[in-house]
């Protein structure tokens, strides 16, 4: 999951840098660059949805499954939890 992580930040970053880069050396007007920062800033939102629904799609079964093993710990730690409790009335 970690290494996800990071590699969608430096893909983020990497994206970033690359679309300012190529901004600032083209030569446009104000009006222009407006435009088309705001093109490759919708279409960077676009792309980094569809490879976040992606990422989630692939993790939601670990996810899901994790989930379930958790709250079946919690559910075994109270049984054992309450039936010590309950030796521990008997005894006293």
């Amino acid at each position: 999951m970690r290494d996800t992580i990071n590699f969608l930040a430096g893909l983020i970053l990497g994206a970033a840098i690359g679309a300012v880069t190529a901004l600032l050396l083209a030569p446009q007007s104000g009006a222009e660059l407006r435009a088309n920062i705001q093109e490759q800033a919708m279409a960077e939102r676009q792309r980094l949805q569809a490879l976040y629904e992606q990422q989630m799609a692939e993790l939601q079964p670990q996810l899901d499954k994790l989930q379930k093993d958790v709250q079946s710990v919690l559910d075994q730690t109270k049984k054992t939890a309450d039936v010590e409790g309950e030796a521990g009335q008997d005894a006293a």
